[in-house]
């Protein structure tokens, strides 16, 4: 009965660690069966995950094909299976606030997923845009008498405008000139005439041309810009990687990858975007040659560096975090250079190499 007694006690002492981990909520990822191109993560009730509250989580994933992989990756996460093998494997991730994505890295721009957990950080804001401005409303007019002048000219800028001559004069006419704009009414014409036209800075005379001692002048000031008119790239010594990287005007780690980025990707990765009418800059160690953008299928323009476009990483909290380094073997910092930084944070990290 003793012995007895004993190997009950040693059994619990077994079970205990597995009874532990079933604690944890079961997320259950599925990829490739039949070979399929599908990808799905599902939670405890059997629903596609979309939301999760923090916490600790068991990720069994079923790999049904060689051909495809299932990486999840996210704040604190970077798990995946081999592409090459199959079968079951079992993780136990801990899942922080942010957004996390799943995909099979040789198929990542077809097979893909993502969810949020907790209070994800807030989306980039959208690029600053200067509205455009009303035309500009002008009264001239010239006669009765030797009178001539312009109305309505006081803090013009440049722009569209709108010009309302009243020829009163049998003798003169209104006659317009500047940057752009040449018009006037005939010597002979009284009326109302109006002209649409586009003023750009500078100096603006109007006369009549029968009396060239009747005239007189206005200024146009140049128009002002957005307050984001430039985009800084600029670049820090990352200890971490041992190297001069890129950074965002805040500082944040910028990376790039192989293929593009769209759909739910740019939730976790979004892209360094160019407001419209805004140029990218050159901060220090960085060279403005290399500097460039391309578009977006979306129509938006987003800055590159060396030809390589540019991307935040949304588990990135503070500048000098690199915890984007080697995500999906395809996601890299970039040097002043234009390369890709391979190594892994602190030597050992991720565990990735170069490419």
């Amino acid at each position: 009965m003793a012995r007895l007694c004993l190997a009950i006690a040693a059994l619990a002492l077994i079970v205990v660690p597995g009874a532990a981990r079933a604690d944890n909520p079961v997320l259950t990822g599925d990829v490739g069966a039949g070979d399929a191109f599908v990808i799905t993560l599902t939670g405890p009730g059997g629903t596609a995950v979309t939301h999760l509250d923090p916490g600790t989580y068991t990720l069994v994933v079923h790999d049904h094909s060689n051909l495809h992989d299932f990486h999840l990756f996210g704040p604190g996460v970077n798990v995946a299976t081999d592409v090459t093998g199959t079968g079951d494997t079992t993780f136990t991730v801990m899942l922080t606030d942010g957004t996390y994505t799943y995909v099979c890295d040789p198929h990542a721009t077809r097979m893909k997923g993502s969810f949020t957990v907790g209070t994800p950080p807030p989306p980039p804001p959208p690029p600053v845009t200067t509205p455009p401005s009303a035309a500009a409303k002008l009264a001239a007019r010239v006669g009765p008498g030797a009178k001539i002048g312009v109305g309505g000219t006081a803090g013009l800028t440049a722009g569209k405008a709108t010009i309302t001559v009243a020829d009163r004069s049998k003798t003169d006419n209104f006659h317009l000139a500047g940057p752009g704009v040449n018009r006037a009414t005939g010597v002979a014409f009284r009326g109302t005439a109006t002209w649409a036209v586009t003023l750009q800075a500078g100096r603006y005379t109007f006369r009549s041309d029968a009396h060239k001692t009747l005239h007189g002048a206005f200024t146009v000031a140049a128009r002002a810009t957005a307050a984001h008119a430039t985009v800084t790239v600029g670049s820090a010594h990352n200890s971490s990687l041992g190297a001069t990287i890129l950074v965002s005007q805040a500082g944040m780690t910028l990376y790039e990858e192989k293929g593009s980025c769209t759909g739910t990707c740019v939730t976790t990765w979004p892209p360094l975007l160019l407001p419209k009418g805004a140029k990218p800059l050159a901060g220090s160690g960085v060279s403005q040659s290399k500097l460039g953008t391309v578009r977006r299928p979306d129509g938006r323009l987003q800055v590159t560096y060396a030809g390589l476009p540019l991307y935040r990483y949304s588990g990135d909290r503070k500048p000098g975090d690199t915890k984007g380094q080697a995500f999906g073997k395809q996601w890299y910092a970039v040097d002043t250079a234009g390369k890709p930084v391979t190594k892994s944070p602190g030597g050992g990290g991720y565990g990735y190499g170069g490419r």
